[in-house]
């Protein structure tokens, strides 16, 4: 069973516990996102949850996967993004969801399975941009439709491996295959 708790740090107490899952605590390592300083979210089950953060009430369930065996596990962290939640599980679904209702606004079934731990949302386009392990590519998709605009296979015959990370002053983005560093940049198709 994976577990929320929250601990009132000034008194060290226990204010409220939630059972979140009681199959499979697949969250990985990630710890939960906050929503407006009000919404608990985290993962499990093939489910995104969204948990009252002053009672640990549930107030959402939404089921983020096709019910794969191979897709119950969340490798990238949640990404909230103003009223935007971005979530990627080990299948190829790729979910933003409505933080405050859990609401589906949109699916990628094929947007790249098993992501690498984060996602870039890159303002200036509007765009997802991150590395699918499974796909062995670099992914960008249109975040507000989900659509996706690009997919980077692999360079010189090597994988993409890494987290892609932006550097604002130079307006690209970075990441590496098991041979390379490679820089880059993106815009949206006209």
């Amino acid at each position: 069973i994976q577990n929320l708790v929250a601990i009132d740090l000034d008194t060290k107490e226990r204010v409220w516990k939630s059972n979140v899952t009681n199959i499979f605590a697949s969250n990985s390592l990630h710890p939960p996102v906050i929503y407006d300083n009000r919404i608990v979210i985290t993962g499990g089950d093939w489910h995104m949850y969204g948990f009252d953060i002053i009672t640990g009430h549930l107030l959402w369930k939404t089921s983020i996967t096709d019910n794969s065996p191979f897709s119950l596990s969340i490798n990238t962290n949640h990404l909230i993004y103003e009223d935007r939640l971005y979530v990627n599980e080990t299948g190829e679904n790729v979910n933003c969801l409505n933080p405050e209702t859990g609401e589906t606004i949109w699916r990628n079934r094929k947007g790249g399975p098993n992501c690498t731990d984060n996602m870039v949302y890159y303002e200036k386009e509007d765009l997802l941009v991150f590395t699918s392990w499974g796909y062995g590519s670099v992914m960008v998709l249109d975040a507000l439709t989900g659509e996706t605009i690009h997919r980077e296979h692999r360079y010189d015959n090597s994988q993409y491996n890494n987290d892609v990370v932006y550097d604002e002053e130079r307006d690209m983005f970075f990441t590496s295959t098991y041979k390379h560093v490679v820089g880059f940049t993106v815009k949206r198709p006209e």
